[in-house]
Order: structure tokens, then C-alpha cells, then sequence
């Protein structure tokens, strides 16, 4: 696309849309066909690199497209679209220089060793959902692959490297910043502060995220348009099968949006009455589930493993600040977000850190030092630091949701096929599918039934786990006390909408092909 000429296309809804829809049909029709290479047994043998990037790039992109085209655009759920996109294309762009066919077995040969790296820490789940024997056996084989290559290749570097079959281990956001510019790599950084935990203030969509969107659609119509055939239906007939002509799907749509409007209504008399900080965790929740939820109602239901990660970390800040904070913890939050945005865009000086660390002390009077604070300062969950330093992981933070309320959904237990597991032990794993799904290893492409269809379960799973965490911090949380009526009348129509949806979740839903 020339910029000028399409930022004047993109001020013309008409011609906009039907971009949208044209780019939709080239998403779509190279995804169908690598979804069915992904089912078939010759998967381990013949997916090259190309097969591999342009399916994860293309996942990702049919949802930002249907994000735009629903007017979903300022959900955490679209700056992932958007990070994984830039990601994605740099990896792809970067492991293109070395395609030779030892690479591309490296690809391939890196999903076992991902799956039991992954796998290994739920035997209780062996039997169940996996096989570990298989899995173990297809590790040692592909492990002696790479050490055959290399004696670089110790059991520990194979645990840690996270793009395996590069054979080197360089971060995403080096990678991006190689292939794609300074510029693209700052907003990469960006887009990953937007989708971790942080004080969420103006992060409405705004002038900026719609160049933003422009620039990421300009990188997906520049990969794919290489491409002479596309879908021959296109986002419209999309939408009607899914939503618009589907008495299921309207019906299970208008029972998220009015989770949403109830929840918009309830955060708003949160904040009047200075909840601040709850307000925007509770509202950026609600609105990444109803944009998980419209995934799922298309067929995506990769991504409702792709991005669970981010609901659950969004429900452990909610669970965290009930039993942390006090007066100065939102400011203290809003200041280190500020201050990692600058950060991100190499716009520090030495006031900012010294600013950040008096924000701290007013929480924690007797906290740790200076010089130890900004040495951990710059990390994701830096504003949940303690007064001894300690800052939680975001996987630390995910699972003390899943062991504090797992018990209290479905006595603790999750039914597959007659087999009853242990709903934290599965939740937990889903996390670590989420993990490693969402980033651009290659892996998407090669990864397992389960991790790739279990949206619909993890669909009305979240609402059990927001309820049950709605139902403590009413209750326990002295200063919320005051208020429990505000929480009893919403959760009275929020749960009404959740048995309407568990209803519907049960029926068979739209397939991703067609």
C-alpha cells in the first residue's frame, strides 16, 4: 500500500471496508489451507518455515481484522493481534536467512521438545489429556537431533530457548528491532506494556492506535498479497454465519454484551465512588472477554488459548490489590507505567526514577533502598514490588487465582470425555499452552488438538472464576463491604448471562473452515 494514497482510502468507510474485507479473504484463504496441512500426519515431515509463520501471522491476523471491522479496537485482546503481527513477521523475516533445509527440520523437530518441556510438570494429567511416554520418546529424539548438530545444544539451553530452531538464543524484541527498525520496535514495546498488567488509565483507543492499526494492516497486505487467490467468502459472510444469520450466535453475542453493559454500568459507579484502580481492571477484564468471546463465536478457537494468559493475569491483579493496596498503591501503579512507557521509548532521565521510588516509599515507608529499587524497577509487575523488593511473576500471579478459587467452581473439577481432572491442575496447563502459543516460535502451527479446541471450555470457565473473585472482594475487603449491594445486583444479572452462555457453549459451534 503507498501511505498517502490509502490514509485517504482509510478515511472513506465504504472503501474501507471493502480493504478490510479483501485482506480478510487472503488471511483466510492461506489459513484454511495451512489448517489443513496442520491435521494431516505429514505435518512432522513436510511444514516449512513459511507454513509455519504465515499461519500463526494469519490466525492472529483474522482476528485484528474482525476486531476492526466489530469496532473491538482498543481491547487488550487487539493490542495482542497487533503485538503478536509485529512479531511474527520479524521472526519470519529473520529465520528466512537461514531456510536451508536443517532449518526447517529444526522447526519441526523443536515442537516435541516444546511439548515436553511444557507437559512434564502435569503427570496427574498423564493418561488423561496426554501421553507422556509419547511425548517423552519424541524428546529424546529430537534432542539428539539438535545435539548431533551441536554440542552447543546442553539439556539447559533446550529448556530456556525460547526460538529453539535459530539455534541462538536472541529476544523477540531484539529480533524486531533488527528486522523491523527502531520505530516498529518501540511500538512493539508498547504493545506489550498495553497487554501486561498495568494502571490501564487512557488506554482508550485514540489518533495514535489508528496509525497503529494502519501500519500493522500495511504489513500484513505487504506479506500476503503475494498471494493471487483468496476466500471466496468473505468477513461479511463471516459474520452472518457466525453472528448475523446464527440464532445461536446472536443469542450467545447478546448475552456477552450485556455481561459488558452491566459491567460498564458497575464500573462506573465504582469510580464515583473513587474505586478507581478496581474500575479499570474490572472494565479492561470485561472487554477482553467480550473480544475472546466474539473469537471463539468465529471459529477462532485457537485464540482462546492464545489469550487466557492475559485473562488470567488481569483476574490475579484484581485478586492481588484486595489484600495489598492502600491510599498511594494506584498512584504508585500509574506512575511506574509511565515511567516503563518512557522507558520503553529510551526517555529516562534521572528525576523519573527518583520520582518512581518516592511513589514507592509513600506505600512502603520502610521499603528497600534506592539503588536495589531501580535496579528492579523496570520489570513488567514492578508496581507490586514489597516492602522486602519482592515482585511477583506473572505466572505466579495467574496461578494464585487458579489454587485460591478453583476449588469453588465445579467442586474442583473439569469433565473430558467422562474423565474427571483436576480443574487447577488443567488451568494451569492451559496457561503454559497460552504461554507458548502466543509467541512466535513457530510452534502454532504443530501444536496439539487440546491446546488448539479447548476455547469453548476456557469460554465459561473465566465467568466462574470472575464470579468467585467478585464474590470474596465484597466480602472480605472492609472498604468494599460498604458497597456489597452494588456487587449483588450486578452479579445477580452478570450470572444470569453465564447460564445463558454455558447453554449455548454446549452446542456445536461454527468451524474455523469452510
Amino acid at each position: 500500500m503507498n501511505q498517502n494514497e490509502d490514509m485517504k482510502l482509510w478515511n472513506n468507510d465504504i472503501e474501507k471496508l471493502d480493504y478490510l474485507d479483501m485482506l480478510f479473504r487472503r488471511l483466510k484463504y492461506r489459513n484454511n489451507r495451512l489448517l489443513e496441512i496442520s491435521n494431516r500426519e505429514q505435518l512432522l515431515t513436510e511444514a516449512t518455515i513459511e507454513d509455519a509463520f504465515e499461519f500463526y501471522i494469519s490466525s492472529f491476523g483474522l482476528s485484528f481484522v474482525k476486531n476492526i471491522f466489530l469496532l473491538q479496537e482498543d481491547s487488550i485482546g487487539q493490542y495482542m493481534n497487533m503485538r503478536c503481527i509485529i512479531e511474527g513477521i520479524a521472526v519470519y523475516q529473520y529465520a528466512k536467512r537461514d531456510d536451508s533445509k536443517r532449518t526447517q527440520e529444526l522447526l519441526r523437530a523443536q515442537s516435541y521438545i516444546i511439548e515436553r518441556n511444557m507437559y512434564r510438570k502435569y503427570p496427574d494429567l498423564d493418561g488423561k489429556l496426554i501421553n507422556m511416554q509419547s511425548i517423552s520418546n519424541n524428546y529424546e529424539e529430537a534432542k539428539k537431533f539438535f545435539q548431533d548438530l551441536s554440542s552447543e545444544f546442553k539439556e539447559k539451553k533446550l529448556l530456556n530457548n525460547r526460538i529453539l530452531f535459530l539455534r541462538e538464543n536472541s529476544s523477540y524484541e531484539k529480533i524486531v528491532e533488527e528486522i523491523l527498525g527502531k520505530p516498529l520496535a518501540y511500538i512493539y514495546k508498547d504493545l506489550s506494556l498495553k497487554i501486561h498488567p498495568n494502571s490501564y488509565i487512557n488506554q482508550n483507543a485514540d489518533k495514535s492506535d489508528e496509525i497503529l492499526v494502519f501500519i500493522v494492516l500495511s504489513l500484513l497486505t505487504n506479506l500476503f498479497q503475494k498471494y493471487p487467490k483468496y476466500q471466496e467468502q468473505g468477513i461479511y459472510y463471516e459474520y452472518d454465519k457466525s453472528i448475523g444469520k446464527n440464532d445461536f450466535g446472536s443469542m450467545l453475542r447478546r448475552a456477552v454484551a450485556n455481561q459488558f453493559d452491566e459491567t460498564k454500568s458497575l464500573c462506573r459507579k465504582l469510580n464515583e465512588k473513587q474505586f478507581t484502580y478496581l474500575s479499570l481492571l474490572i472494565y479492561e477484564y470485561s472487554k477482553m472477554l467480550f473480544d475472546f468471546s466474539l473469537d471463539i463465536l468465529f471459529g477462532y478457537s485457537e485464540h482462546g488459548t492464545t489469550k487466557l494468559k492475559n485473562l488470567l493475569e488481569l483476574l490475579g491483579i484484581i485478586n492481588y490489590i484486595n489484600h495489598h493496596q492502600n491510599d498511594h498503591f494506584f498512584s504508585f501503579v500509574d506512575v511506574h507505567t509511565k515511567f516503563m512507557k518512557h522507558n520503553n521509548f529510551e526517555d529516562i532521565v534521572e528525576e523519573d526514577r527518583v520520582y518512581l521510588y518516592q511513589m514507592y516509599k509513600n506505600v512502603y515507608e520502610n521499603g528497600i533502598d534506592y539503588d536495589t529499587f531501580i535496579k528492579r524497577s523496570e520489570n513488567t509487575l514492578g508496581f507490586l514490588m514489597d516492602q522486602n523488593g519482592n515482585i511477583p511473576s506473572l505466572r505466579e500471579l495467574a496461578f494464585s487465582v487458579i489454587d485460591e478459587h478453583s476449588s469453588k467452581i465445579n467442586k474442583g473439577v473439569i469433565k473430558n470425555d467422562e474423565i474427571e481432572i483436576r480443574l487447577s491442575t488443567y488451568m494451569k496447563m492451559k496457561f503454559e499452552e497460552s504461554q507458548v502459543m502466543s509467541h512466535a516460535s513457530g510452534y502454532m502451527l504443530f501444536s496439539t488438538l487440546g491446546a488448539w479446541d479447548d476455547g469453548v471450555n476456557i469460554f465459561h470457565i473465566m465467568d466462574d472464576y470472575f464470579i468467585s473473585i467478585i464474590e470474596k472482594i465484597m466480602t472480605k475487603n472492609e472498604n468494599l463491604i460498604k458497597i456489597q449491594y452494588l456487587f449483588r445486583n450486578y452479579l445477580k444479572k452478570y450470572m444470569k448471562n453465564a447460564i445463558i452462555k454455558k447453554k449455548i457453549a454446549s452446542i456445536p459451534r461454527v468451524k474455523k473452515t469452510y
